[in-house]
C-alpha cells in the first residue's frame, strides 16, 4: 500500500525529492518583519542572523542556533 504522496507521484509521474529550505525572519517589537532570508538547509542559522541585523537594534532574540561568538558579536557591533 502506497501513501498518499508515493500515490501523487505515480498518478502525475516521476518521482520527485522535495527540497526543504528555512526562513529567517527579522521583526521589530511590533512584529513587522523588517529582514528576511531564504536558504538551504545546509545554511549556518547564526551567520545568517548576522547578516540580517542590518541597523541598529535594541535587543536580539534567538535560539541556541544563533549563539556563537560571531553571532553576538554582530549584535554588539550594532548596540543590541
Amino acid at each position: 500500500m502506497a501513501g498518499e504522496g508515493q500515490w501523487a507521484a505515480a498518478k502525475h509521474g516521476g518521482r520527485r525529492t522535495r527540497g526543504s529550505k528555512k526562513l529567517h525572519l527579522g521583526v521589530d517589537r511590533s512584529g513587522t518583519i523588517v529582514a528576511h532570508a531564504l536558504t538551504e538547509v545546509t545554511v549556518d542559522d547564526a551567520s545568517v542572523g548576522a547578516d540580517l541585523i542590518g541597523r541598529p537594534v535594541a535587543s536580539v532574540h534567538g535560539d541556541a542556533a544563533y549563539d556563537t561568538v560571531a553571532f553576538s558579536d554582530a549584535a554588539r557591533a550594532r548596540h543590541a
